[in-house]
């Protein structure tokens, strides 16, 4: 409930509350302050008791008001999870299998005591503006999980593959990717949501658990688009935010994309610096650097610099970025710090690459870092959007 609690936010000027990703509004808070819950039936409970072995004692108690039935499972899997780091825990098949299997015997009690045609992989979403089809997949030669949202009206031939941000999994920060990929879709895209080797639901395969700006994370990319575009898709752009617009960014120094779209890259950030978990620890950390940018940038020092060549290496990520092969679309909320670096200390380097036709910066207004405000998450889909189209190849009648 704490960390509830921390992650909720009043929307301005409404009594609506955006918690974790999810907006309640104050019509539909009203209606649960309508339930009450004494006038409900006590309903049957059933509880599992999930352990290692058969033999071990339980000592469970439930008093004669709530009767209940009491399901004992045993998975020897269970060591994996709790005798481990948590960064090491393995969740394995066959522990999701038991976990599964009371659950939907207690939802559908017809269930036979296997649970595996019960597995749903594919699923039509209700979403604005249209509905939309989910898989489940496994793809590229590290056989990533992943989720592809498509239009459920045609076969999509132009995707977005959505990178892991900070330490968030497929379903991004607060949900973002899963709004994103939903609202995005029945424009006539496919998203995927990807987790890479080290996150989410991902195998490891022999790298440590992931971090932000992981260098193995370039390979993953790269090794993941050679596989879509043989499966046939046309055009494959790759979005991410933070961390992953970084990785992004650099795939595409490979020209190895036709499109990215980077949310809120730190470009200034290189292999070697700190990685911090908020953003707010990162600016604190760098106020003297940010001052001093600032003060340089006022003097004219860094296009001078900039005129003799004299580069940091995210100007020569611009150069990199402006003569490649792919679309750029850097997009960043109202003020963020990768913008404030990029106008501050590459502003000379930054308009060079924008000429090029290659590279577009876009700045949308209320949104924070993180997307957590939910209410103004449709601003960001809009730019998503627009820079998707921009990759999108165009037919002889002028359709995409």
């Amino acid at each position: 409930m704490r960390e509830q609690r921390m992650l909720s936010q009043v929307v301005p000027n409404t009594d609506d509350i955006s918690m974790a990703g999810t907006l309640f509004t104050s019509r539909t808070l009203e209606s649960f302050g309508m339930v009450d819950l004494t006038q409900l039936p006590a309903p049957t409970i059933r509880v599992a008791v999930v352990d290692r072995e058969a033999s071990a004692p339980f000592g469970y108690r439930f008093s004669a008001e709530s009767p209940a039935e009491v399901e004992s499972v045993v998975c020897r899997q269970l060591t994996d999870v709790l005798d481990r780091p948590a960064e090491e825990a393995v969740v394995a098949p066959a522990l999701v299998e038991a976990l599964a299997g009371p659950i939907l015997r207690g939802l559908v009690p017809q269930a036979a005591s296997s649970t595996r045609h019960y597995v749903v992989t594919d699923a039509t979403i209700p979403a604005e503006p249209g509905e939309v089809r989910e898989s489940f997949c496994t793809v590229g030669p590290d056989e990533l999980t992943a989720v592809l949202t498509s239009p459920v009206d045609k076969e999509p031939e132009d995707l977005l593959v959505l990178l892991n941000s900070g330490s968030d999994p497929h379903t991004g920060p607060g949900r973002a990717w899963v709004d994103y990929a939903r609202q995005v879709a029945p424009s006539g895209f496919g998203v995927l949501r990807v987790d890479l080797r080290g996150w989410g639901d991902s195998p490891d395969n022999e790298t440590p658990p992931g971090r932000p700006y992981d260098q193995h994370a370039v390979g993953d990319v790269a090794r993941l688009v050679r596989a879509l575009r043989a499966d046939g898709w046309r055009t494959i752009s790759v979005g991410g935010l933070c961390a992953g617009a970084w990785i992004a960014l650099e795939a595409a120094r490979s020209g190895a994309l036709d499109g990215v779209v980077a949310l809120n890259p730190q470009m200034y950030w290189q292999p070697g610096d700190p990685v911090e978990a908020l953003m707010s620890t990162t600016r604190q950390r760098r106020e003297p650097e940010i001052a001093r940018i600032k003060s340089a940038a006022a003097r004219g020092v860094w296009d001078m610099q900039d005129a003799a060549g004299d580069r940091p290496p995210a100007a020569q990520w611009l150069d990199d970025l402006a003569a490649g092969g792919s679309k750029i679309s850097l997009i960043f909320s109202e003020g963020d710090d990768g913008l404030e670096y990029l106008r501050d200390r590459l502003g000379r380097r930054l308009a060079a690459a924008i000429s090029s036709g290659r590279v577009i910066v876009g700045e949308v207004p209320g949104i924070d870092h993180g997307m957590h405000r939910v209410w103004l998450r449709s601003q960001m889909i809009s730019a998503i959007t627009s820079a998707l189209r921009r990759t999108k190849v165009q037919q002889p009648d002028g359709r995409g």
